[in-house]
């Protein structure tokens, strides 16, 4: 979704954030940065932490290793986002 109307990258955001739990900067810079592709962005995030892990002590790679992140479930026609445990 190429450069969706102000409202829907507000909400994109909110969703962005309310899933990693990073600032609103952050959260519109990986959106656009992935055209505004919520699914999409979340991953590249999410490996963008693990690159940055490897570069970590192994005492903190330990622990961090440990947290899963969450699946994403998205309805395109509600675009609300449903998220379900690893495991469930």
């Amino acid at each position: 979704m190429a450069n969706p109307d102000p409202a829907e990258q507000n909400a994109l955001i909110a969703q962005f954030t309310a899933i990693v739990g990073t600032s609103s900067r952050q959260a519109h810079q990986f959106l656009a940065a992935n055209d505004w592709e919520l699914e999409a962005a979340v991953s590249n995030y999410y490996a963008a932490q693990e690159d940055h892990t490897e570069t970590m002590p192994t005492n903190q790679t330990m622990s961090m290793k440990r947290i899963q992140t969450p699946r994403i479930k998205l309805n395109p026609n509600l675009h609300i986002l449903h998220l379900a445990r690893v495991g469930d």
